[in-house]
């Protein structure tokens, strides 16, 4: 059985982060005069999570392309970006990851391609 990424304590420390990340989002967009600070952390703390799925080994796929998409487009909506959307994406994209039955769809996929 291949070992489980997105696993442990450096898994709950980026949780936390994002959960920070969505906290101060919330709170910036209280005001009309921050919510221009919600881009700027959006990019620093995106650009920690996305670190963080490179170190740990998590490969860009499509769908997991798709839901980062998806993140953005959420953040970037005013009334929208209240969710913790984040965060959320952290658990799909761990899901997928240790997903078994996706991994092996995956890999079948890529067969049929070449």
């Amino acid at each position: 059985m291949p070992k489980k990424k997105m696993n442990g304590v450096g898994f709950w420390m980026i949780v936390a982060v994002s959960l920070i990340k969505d906290t101060l989002d919330l709170l910036l967009n209280i005001t009309i005069v921050l919510t221009i600070l919600v881009q700027f952390s959006t990019l620093f703390f995106g650009f920690i999570i996305g670190f963080y799925l490179f170190y740990v080994g998590v490969k860009p796929t499509t769908k997991k392309l798709a839901i980062w998409l998806i993140t953005v487009i959420i953040e970037l909506t005013p009334i929208i970006s209240l969710l913790p959307s984040g965060t959320f994406m952290l658990f799909v994209i761990r899901k997928l990851e240790n997903n078994e039955a996706f991994k092996k769809f995956s890999q079948q996929k890529m067969l049929l391609n070449k």
